[in-house]
């Protein structure tokens, strides 16, 4: 999918207004060929007018796996709305 909307003729003008982000990181740096980071961005992330501001990737460089992962579940709420079915829940 990703390979696909990169090469399509015209990318949806309002990936310039999506937020990513990434919460099922593998515990390796990003430049790492098992990094989800990784693939999106060989694939999609560096073709398509995407802000560089609204790509959220999970640090995976810290001790702490699990806390990097409340970070990103931290960063991710101011830009979803409450209420239910408005955002998805991560349990």
């Amino acid at each position: 999918m990703y390979k696909e909307l990169a090469t399509s003729a015209a990318p949806p003008a309002c990936l310039g207004q999506v937020e990513i982000f990434f919460g099922d990181e593998r515990d390796v740096p990003h430049d790492n060929v098992e990094s989800n980071y990784n693939m999106a961005a060989r694939t999609l992330l560096n073709y398509v007018p995407v802000v560089p501001e609204h790509v959220h990737p999970m640090q995976t460089d810290g001790p702490d796996i699990r806390a990097a992962a409340r970070r990103v579940r931290a960063g991710r709420s101011p830009h979803c709305s409450s209420g239910p079915g408005a955002c998805p829940r991560w349990t």
